[in-house]
């Protein structure tokens, strides 16, 4: 068997363990979704290749391949390329306060997905490249902290922002304060906020001009929001499952008429 296809064990709730035989080298996409009893999984040097197989798999998994596999490496339930520079998937078991290697340039998109209980995360000087929604299930994450070296993201207050501090990438969800972002700050990423369940106030400051979809997807407990009159545009679904929110905005603003209009102004 060389190929395991499209959803081919979707749905076996009760499949806990896997070895994966040799010979096998695709994995077809979605492999093991819903497989939300799915603990460890063993993959053989054959495999070329791994991504966007385990979608809604809910178990505390670990992922490993062999010491000698010749395009994958894993430790920790993290599974890295050979040279561990990118980081492919980090298991559901990963849990704590993690630092990744010091030689990691790459965290490729969705490899943290099913990581809810890491609590804070240390980036090296080296990362580059950061996939789109990386954190955003990552509900116990609580701080994010980037070596000063790395010249292209830096933490701020525990958020994960561009080198100069004029993008927010994310704000971790499992953060629980208020937030108030610089003043340097004038573009939010998408998704940027999203699932950010626990956080009451965000200040966003002067310079920001546009709120994108879902940009405070499932803030359950956002009550108070700031916005500044630069704000020239907000997506009609950037409060998508975000029921409390109040908006602060100067008067005859954008953003004022808009909340107005929406009956989220706060009075």
């Amino acid at each position: 068997m060389d190929t395991i296809g499209y959803e081919a064990f979707s749905g076996c709730t009760s499949l806990k363990q896997m070895d994966l035989p040799e010979g096998l080298t695709y994995l077809g996409e979605h492999a093991f979704k819903n497989c939300k009893a799915l603990e460890t999984l063993s993959l053989p040097n054959t495999l070329e290749s791994i991504e966007n197989v385990f979608y809604n798999c809910l178990a505390r998994k670990t992922i490993s391949v062999k010491p000698n596999h010749p395009t994958m490496s894993s430790e920790g339930g993290m599974l890295y390329d050979h040279n561990r520079t990118e980081l492919i998937y980090a298991g559901g078991g990963v849990e704590g306060d993690i630092t990744l290697p010091d030689i990691l340039t790459q965290i490729r998109e969705s490899a943290l997905d099913d990581c809810y209980y890491i609590t804070g995360i240390v980036f090296p000087g080296g990362l580059n490249d950061i996939g789109p929604m990386t954190f955003t299930f990552c509900s116990a994450m609580e701080w994010i902290q980037v070596s000063d070296a790395n010249q292209d993201y830096a933490s701020h207050d525990g958020m994960l922002f561009e080198k100069d501090l004029a993008n927010l990438v994310c704000c971790p969800a499992g953060r629980k304060s208020a937030v108030t972002l610089p003043d340097s700050v004038y573009h939010l990423e998408p998704y940027a906020f999203a699932m950010c369940s626990d956080v009451p106030s965000i200040t966003v400051p002067e310079g920001v001009e546009i709120l994108t979809a879902l940009m405070f997807y499932r803030c359950d407990n956002l009550t108070d929001l700031t916005l500044p009159a630069s704000i020239i545009r907000i997506d009609d679904t950037t409060f998508n499952s975000c029921p409390n929110v109040s908006i602060t905005a100067p008067a005859d603003s954008y953003a004022y008429t808009w909340a107005q209009g929406k009956d989220q102004l706060k009075e």
